[in-house]
């Protein structure tokens, strides 16, 4: 299946659409002219709704606002069947469309059609994630995000698939997303078996089965969400069926990955996960730069740096260090003010379960303490008689380049 498109015709009957102000009285003038009155227009679209299965409607007082409002909706079935019955060409009135919105909900401003691709696919995954697609008052469904970045990255894809929402859809607290009906709607109408619920979500197999960007973009949307990218990547989530689908997109994009694993959480909730393995970190890298090039939204967000990292850390191409060396150069680093186990690693190019090792042992010997936490990582500082006994190195002895955070 290629990367599609969903036009105005396609639009599920809930979906309403706003033209240009040039165009409006212009089409609507048209049709009516084309029934003989307003009246007999409407005695149409009722005649149309009616087959659809839909409760008729005063669509004649409804054609004449239209001549005359500019903030007026109009159903997107009824503009297809009007323009099919005079004879109108669709892809020229659908290039008048300036908003579309489903019934009571904030409309979008976007130039139609809509493009099914990654982002519309990632918006999808980041839903089975940490999304729920239960109504609010502010929207039809929700995406929560602690990290700023990762709302951002959201929000543009959002955007791009679907365009401008009218309102800001960032709720007060600044981490909460707000999906409006209308995008929802069409997500639904467009795969319509996808569910968005905890246990009940999965891969559609239009996506298994898609282009490989439709299933990267999938892939690194959930990684966003449920990623632990650390010293590996790993993926966990309480829905088995979910991860099955994941790890078949994973393995179906020529990254080597474990088996599915089977841990329990402090509830005693059974949790299902697999590891991308390092081996693979740097063609995941090296692909999700690729997609980001054309759809920028579609990179890790927040967790991109943690990536590269990994990627980074080749097997054998790291020189071995002299015994103590090692901790040498991460007291070396906590001189310079508090790190996490992660800050060190990245400076001395190994993984973040080494420093953590060698921090433990420097812990046992009173070099050094835990001052607090940023994030999910534990901040390190130098234990304060040992502050003194570096007081007096200069900085220009520290084993690595401040401009690259590299050993030389």
């Amino acid at each position: 299946m290629s990367e599609s498109t969903i036009h105005f015709w396609d639009f599920p009957v809930s979906i309403h659409l706003r033209f240009s102000d040039s165009f409006r009285a212009r089409f609507f003038s048209q049709a009516i002219r084309f029934f003989g009155s307003s009246i007999k227009t409407g005695a149409f679209l009722n005649s149309v709704a009616g087959q659809k299965g839909l409760k008729r409607s005063a669509y004649a007082s409804g054609l004449r606002q239209q001549k005359c409002s500019q903030r007026i909706f109009f159903p997107a079935w009824a503009v297809a069947a009007l323009s099919h019955e005079t004879g109108m060409d669709l892809f020229s009135i659908e290039r008048e469309i300036v908003a579309y919105r489903a019934k009571g909900g904030l409309s979008f401003s976007k130039q139609l059609p809509i493009s099914v691709g990654p982002e519309f696919v990632g918006i999808m995954a980041h839903l089975m994630g940490d999304g729920s697609d239960k109504v609010t008052r502010r929207g039809a469904a929700r995406y929560a995000q602690v990290s700023l970045l990762g709302r951002q990255k959201f929000k543009e894809k959002m955007v791009a698939a679907f365009g401008l929402p009218s309102e800001e859809v960032i709720s007060r607290d600044g981490k909460t997303v707000f999906i409006p009906a209308a995008a929802m709607t069409v997500i639904k109408a467009r795969f319509p078996e996808a569910r968005f619920g905890t246990y009940e979500s999965f891969v559609p197999e239009a996506i298994k089965n898609g282009e490989r960007s439709w299933r990267l973009a999938f892939l690194s949307a959930f990684l966003v969400d449920e990623g632990s990218l650390y010293e590996s990547i790993s993926i966990r989530t309480k829905n088995k069926t979910l991860i099955q689908g994941l790890l078949e997109l994973a393995e179906g994009l020529d990254y080597s990955c474990s088996k599915m694993k089977i841990f329990v959480d402090w509830s005693g909730t059974p949790v299902f996960g697999f590891d991308i393995r390092n081996s693979s970190a740097a063609d995941l890298l090296r692909d999700i730069n690729s997609l980001a090039a054309c759809h920028p939204s579609c990179d890790l967000a927040q967790k991109q740096n943690q990536l590269e990292f990994i990627a980074s850390l080749k097997r054998g191409s790291l020189k071995t260090r002299l015994e103590g060396e090692t901790k040498k150069l991460a007291l070396a680093a906590l001189s310079e003010g508090p790190k996490t186990a992660m800050d060190i690693a990245r400076l001395l190019g190994v993984c973040r379960r080494t420093v953590r090792t060698h921090l433990n042992d420097l812990e046992a010997s009173d070099m050094v303490s835990q001052v607090g936490w940023r994030g999910r990582g534990k901040t390190w500082q130098l234990a304060q008689f040992h502050k003194t006994s570096l007081t007096n190195t200069s900085a220009s002895s520290t084993p690595w380049s401040e401009s690259t955070n590299t050993l030389p």
